[in-house]
């Protein structure tokens, strides 16, 4: 951000030679500022020179020393430390807690990973478009090359950029970066264009209502204490799991929810078709669209389907985490708006492949997406319900985890990427075999009529019949029991009477 900071006010106090006078006078004159209606829009340079300097020493040495003094704190009513970044040793947004202790001994004694970088000051959504508009550059200079090429290029670019504290590729294909603020950003190979369906429209495809400054009200968190790296280990979390039960549960609801974040003018999806099947087994839709604020009314859903770009990125602490493609275009004012859930990594920036304002297909549609924290916060499902994700990159611990936080009884995800129609017909033989539609999803049609078949025994069907498999990128369909005991969508036995002889 070269001249970004050097506008602050503030940030110029910290080129002082004396560490404890330049903070204590720069903290003041921003005071000073803040209170006078003052100073710079954006978030200030940070007060951290080394992550876990905890005791704010001035030769930044991480010692006993550092130790010590966050045990008094976090224990003994000690003081706290001079700059609380500098003791978010794993790089996860405040609040500083039992996790960066148990990370800094870790790194001080059992050979664990370096204390996270220290935030290098807030980004402007001019920072964040500039970085933008060289991907856009990248993309046309490199349009050509093979998909690994492509994400190797992308990085070799990010790398350059002073927004960017870090970047790399997952899969050989899909690249991510993350900024100097934490906030994560996807770029997914995902999801092939073939050119779309003829099918109408459907409200996941128009523009999604943007909430403003004013209106927009970050929803109550379901687990405020609950970190991005603590979802890798949700045991530790106090949760209201459902108890095992029974296998052959269906769903304790029919309300049913299909999201749709691709637009059908450049990929054939399954909303018609999943709509169709659920509809006339009685299920009910629920309205909504694929954008941020659609994903925030996931309340209570007995069966949802998702599609979409899939993406995984890199948090400071190292884990890759995946993220979901919403419908919901990036904007300045949306930035801002959604900037507390960007800091919390309950949304990343993506970047990805969709429809053009010129209805042609182009790469580099700047989007915000989802995450597994998320979910974990702002999703919920009804007991014995289902989840089937149909994006690349899915299957990971954390979204899973993110899924049995938010109540989800079972979740199919995809391990790498996958092609459209893969996807698709994984989808649609799930829902027509746990319902027992019958339709015409196969051909030859089966015959005679198939029941309505229990989830675990119908994935051993669909492996025997490779419906499971994408060969053009090596990736399977999982399917992961999280809690309860959901198992089909219909009852086998639907009516029955009792004859007197």
């Amino acid at each position: 951000m070269p001249g970004h900071l050097a506008s602050s006010s503030c940030g110029s106090f910290f080129a002082r030679p004396s560490r404890g006078a330049r903070l204590a006078v720069a903290f003041l004159i921003c005071a000073l500022a803040v209170l006078a209606g003052a100073g710079p829009s954006v978030a200030q340079i940070s007060c951290c020179d080394t992550a876990g300097n905890v005791d704010g020493s001035p030769d930044g040495v991480i010692d006993i020393l550092d130790l010590t003094y966050l045990v008094a704190y976090m224990f003994k009513s000690g003081p706290p430390p001079p700059c609380l970044d500098a003791a978010n040793v794993n790089g996860v947004p405040e609040p500083v807690d039992i996790l960066d202790l148990a990370y800094l001994v870790a790194y001080m004694f059992k050979s664990g990973p370096a204390p996270a970088l220290c935030p290098r000051g807030g980004l402007s959504a001019s920072d964040r478009d500039a970085v933008f508009s060289g991907l856009d550059s990248v993309t046309s200079a490199n349009s050509a090359l093979p998909p690994d090429s492509q994400a190797a290029a992308y990085v070799a670019y990010l790398l350059t950029r002073p927004e960017i504290e870090a970047a790399g590729v997952v899969d050989s294909t899909a690249a991510w970066a993350r900024f100097t603020d934490g906030r994560l950003l996807c770029i997914p190979n995902s999801l092939v264009e073939d050119g779309g369906s003829s099918l109408p429209a459907t409200s996941d495809e128009s523009e999604p209502e943007v909430p403003s400054l004013d209106q927009f009200v970050l929803p109550q968190r379901r687990y405020p204490g609950l970190t991005l790296s603590g979802l890798n280990n949700i045991d530790t979390i106090a949760t209201a799991k459902a108890p095992a039960t029974t296998q052959y549960e269906l769903p304790t609801t029919l309300q049913a929810r299909v999201l749709v974040s691709v637009s059908g003018d450049c990929f054939t999806t399954v909303k018609a078709v999943a709509t169709n099947l659920l509809t006339s087994n009685g299920y009910v839709m629920a309205s909504g669209n694929a954008s941020v604020a659609g994903f925030l009314n996931v309340q209570g859903d007995g069966v949802f389907v998702f599609e979409g770009h899939g993406g995984a990125v890199q948090a400071r602490d190292g884990v890759d985490y995946t993220c979901l493609w919403t419908s919901t275009e990036y904007t300045a004012v949306l930035d801002s708006t959604y900037g507390d859930m960007l800091d919390n990594i309950e949304l990343a920036y993506m970047y990805a492949r969709d429809q053009a304002t010129s209805g042609l297909c182009l790469e580099g549609r700047r989007h915000f997406a989802i995450t597994p924290s998320f979910v974990a916060q702002y999703m919920t499902f009804a007991k014995h319900s289902v989840a089937i994700i149909l994006a690349c990159e899915s299957d990971r611990s954390n979204l899973r985890n993110g899924f049995e936080l938010a109540n989800a009884s079972v979740i199919t995800a995809w391990t790498k990427e996958v092609n459209t129609d893969v996807a698709n017909k994984a989808g649609e033989f799930l829902l027509d075999r746990m319902l027992g539609t019958n339709d015409a999803i196969l051909t030859p049609k089966e015959n005679p009529p198939q029941r309505p078949f229990n989830i675990m025994p119908l994935w051993q069907d669909m492996k025997n019949r490779g419906f499971d498999f994408d060969p053009s990128h090596g990736s399977y369909l999982n399917v992961t029991r999280l809690q309860d005991g959901f198992d089909l969508l219909a009852p086998p036995i639907r009516f029955m009477q009792i004859l007197e002889t």
